[in-house]
């Protein structure tokens, strides 16, 4: 891996987590007040990003948040899925933030032997 590429990636990884806390804040806030349109929305935003991190059973639930925002969804449903959402994500970010250690770690070791390697 090219070390501007792992530096890319912490960046993504942490957008990633930001974007999905802010996101998910929304996405309950929406559920709760019943803008069900709103909600689809959000699901849509965060849908992306669970994929290319392969994170496939929050996609699949957020698909069903977005498909079923459209057609008058029941508010106790919609609920239970979108806690199932937010109790995935907050059983992985552990898992993410320590990768970003892995990669910041390897990083630094990578840029450290370029600098050692250049002189």
């Amino acid at each position: 891996m090219v070390d501007h590429d792992t530096g890319f990636i912490i960046e993504l990884l942490h957008l990633f987590i930001n974007n999905t806390e802010s996101h998910l804040r929304q996405l309950s806030q929406f559920c709760q007040q019943g803008k069900w349109q709103m909600a689809g929305a959000i699901a849509h935003k965060l849908i992306p990003g669970c994929s290319h991190l392969r994170l496939h059973q929050m996609e699949r639930t957020l698909a069903q948040i977005e498909a079923r925002s459209f057609n008058n969804p029941d508010s106790i449903e919609m609920g239970h899925m979108v806690n199932e959402v937010r109790e995935h994500f907050k059983k992985l970010k552990p898992s993410i933030e320590l990768e970003i250690l892995k990669l910041k770690k390897h990083y630094r070791w990578d840029m450290n032997q370029k600098i050692t390697d250049n002189q």
